[in-house]
């Protein structure tokens, strides 16, 4: 945005580098909750502030792909734009 060409492959990747981010905490958190309960040392405080952080990384995930998936078709319209005179 700073380059003033929002739309472009550079914030594409950015984005989806935010998704997958985002997308591999979920895996992290329920591994160590499960590593927890096997130890028989799970706070119920600590499984509900783990659910929060996995339904959030699940909601960013969400939000990153559709705006990945919006900021593609605002690529193909800049371009289908800039090649008609």
């Amino acid at each position: 945005i700073r380059t003033d060409c929002p739309f472009s492959k550079v914030s594409l990747r950015g984005i989806l580098t935010v998704e997958y981010c985002a997308m591999s905490e979920i895996p992290l958190y329920a591994a160590g909750c499960f590593l927890l309960l096997t130890q028989n040392v799970l706070h119920p405080g600590i499984l509900i502030l783990s659910a929060l952080i996995c339904f959030a990384a699940a909601a960013i995930a969400l939000f990153c792909a559709v705006l990945a998936a919006l900021a593609e078709k605002a690529m193909a319209l800049r371009l289908d734009s800039e090649l008609t005179i």
